[in-house]
């Protein structure tokens, strides 16, 4: 009966860490907050995610060293080809637009798709991604919270894996369990019925 319990219980256990895995994950997969840059010259955050880019272009001052953000964040999707005209055109103008080059780090290159499908089969697969942060131009970027989201997801199905596994050895194991009290029952019965007969055999 314990066993049987134990064997609810993790069982139940992982699918409810799949569950949160998969939600985790998917928020972080879709936030846009992967990597964060603050800009002060322009008083401007700019978010990097896996599908947009995103400004939160005015943030006013309320001390030294504090910012208050007013504004919502307006998102760019990489896969937009209007969104690139546009950056293109604003790189043309690169010496009359100081902020120009910041858009350069927008761009959606050919090895930004290869690593968007890395992290995709990576997910399938469930294996782990190790990040890690550097500098772009002047300004460091500081991994966000959507990066601590997908490793919390990554956790969870870490977890719901170890559950599964002591959930598979005790199942095979109350099997095994299971058989050997079959077989001893047998045992017995066939003791008892000969026991029996040969006492049947012995009165006759």
């Amino acid at each position: 009966m314990g066993s049987t319990a134990t064997q609810k219980l993790l069982l139940a256990l992982s699918i409810v860490l799949i569950l949160v895995g998969i939600c985790l994950t998917s928020a972080g997969c879709f936030s846009p907050a992967w990597q964060v840059v603050d800009i002060r010259e322009f008083r401007a955050e700019h978010q990097h995610g896996l599908w947009w880019d995103c400004i939160r272009a005015e943030k006013h001052v309320v001390s030294v060293g504090d910012f208050y953000d007013e504004t919502p964040l307006h998102c760019m999707y990489k896969f937009d080809n209007s969104a690139e005209l546009v950056i293109q055109n604003t790189l043309n103008n690169i010496d009359e637009d100081g902020a120009a080059g910041e858009s350069e780090h927008h761009r959606f290159w050919a090895w930004h798709k290869a690593i968007l499908f890395f992290i995709i089969t990576s997910e399938f697969l469930a294996f782990i991604s190790i990040c890690t942060g550097g500098m772009v131009g002047t300004y460091e970027q500081r991994i966000g919270y959507a990066f601590y989201l997908h490793l919390m997801g990554t956790l969870c199905w870490i977890g719901a894996f170890v559950c599964t596994l002591l959930t598979t050895y005790k199942f095979v194991s109350g099997d095994q369990d299971d058989g050997r009290a079959y077989e001893d029952n047998r045992r017995q019965h066939q003791q008892q019925q000969y026991h029996h007969s040969s006492r049947s055999t012995w009165i006759n």
